[in-house]
């Protein structure tokens, strides 16, 4: 009996897996995260919202995510983030794609300029506070010319363990 309750525990104590955590319709999508960014991008899901969203900038998209890293996980999104080849800081993107309901956001910055798209938006109105954070927080950065990669803010410290 303690055996069988001591397994019970180690199995609670596991949990399961981070992709689980996600829920939705899209949430068996949670695979695709560490993977490459044109397996996402191909998907009939996200190329759909892509074509809804974007329309013609889909091309945009593709050339300022030349050159990229992984698909990440962030927040039950699946997120890409890169630049155009030869490109860094001048023409960047993001793409965030909702394992949930399916929305997709995406940033482009071209020579300073930064142009969001968001399933959450419509003709007559755009709501920023439902971005997800990540795309807010990489406009913002985007909007500054991606200084604050490069050195840290004035108001913020750092303490090296001893």
């Amino acid at each position: 009996m303690i055996f069988r309750l001591a397994i019970i525990g180690v199995v609670l104590a596991l949990g399961s897996p981070a992709s689980a955590a996600c829920s939705g319709k899209f949430a068996s999508m949670a695979k695709l995260a560490g993977g490459e960014p044109s397996v996402l991008m191909r998907n009939p899901a996200v190329k759909s919202a892509m074509k809804q969203v974007l329309g013609t900038a889909q091309k945009q998209l593709k050339k300022s995510l030349e050159v990229h890293g992984w698909v990440d996980l962030i927040d039950c999104q699946l997120v890409v983030e890169g630049n155009a080849r030869h490109g860094g800081g001048v023409r960047n993107a993001v793409l965030s794609f909702s394992l949930y309901d399916g929305s997709l956001s995406v940033g482009l910055m071209d020579h300073g300029r930064v142009t969001v798209f968001s399933s959450h938006s419509s003709e007559k109105s755009f709501i920023y506070d439902y971005l997800p954070a990540y795309v807010r927080d990489w406009a913002y950065v985007a909007a500054n010319g991606f200084r604050s990669r490069g050195s840290p803010p004035a108001n913020v410290l750092f303490y090296r363990s001893k």
